[in-house]
């Protein structure tokens, strides 16, 4: 990826344990649960921090609204990063 080559590093790759992390891709009309198979969203730092927690969001049925859609159409990445002072 150009954004690591300039200095940048994902977060998602910095995560204990090295799960997947896919977060595409619902179907279009977002009524069927999805088979996620790869990672497009990321998030990138330009600093490398000390500890990372990171998941990803809106794959779970209590997501849905309640007419029973999934609120995108593909699900969420947030992280928590700390970094040394």
């Amino acid at each position: 990826m150009q954004l690591e080559n300039a200095g940048y590093v994902d977060a998602w790759t910095l995560r204990p344990g090295k799960p997947k992390g896919f977060t595409c891709c619902f179907d279009e009309d977002l009524s069927i649960q999805a088979d996620l198979y790869e990672r497009i969203d990321v998030i990138f730092s330009n600093e490398i921090p000390n500890r990372v927690k990171a998941n990803v969001l809106g794959t779970d049925e209590a997501d849905q609204t309640p007419s029973g859609l999934w609120p995108s159409d593909h699900a969420g990445v947030v992280a928590r990063m700390k970094f040394a002072p």
